[in-house]
């Protein structure tokens, strides 16, 4: 059986004004340790918490026709800047 599970935690403080809380990334450098079957309990946590990309995200606002299913557009793989 394939599966996949999103962990969340508190969001970080660049994201926080958006949602509380955020999905954990990890480094890819980790992805092999993450996979480990040995790795339990509190090392896998500790990798979790210390190891996210989140200081590497960036927020780009985009228009409302987003929240569409419909919606296909690639315009809202660009940034909007700001004119103000």
């Amino acid at each position: 059986m394939t599966s996949c599970t999103i962990i969340a935690a508190p969001a970080a403080p660049h994201i926080a004004h958006i949602h509380t809380r955020m999905p954990i990334i990890l480094d890819p450098v980790c992805y092999s340790v993450w996979l480990d079957t040995d790795i339990k309990g509190q090392d896998a946590k500790a990798l979790l918490l210390d190891r996210q990309i989140d200081d590497q995200l960036v927020c780009y606002r985009v228009g409302r026709e987003v929240n569409s299913s419909r919606y296909d557009g690639t315009d809202t793989k660009k940034p909007i800047v700001n004119t103000l």
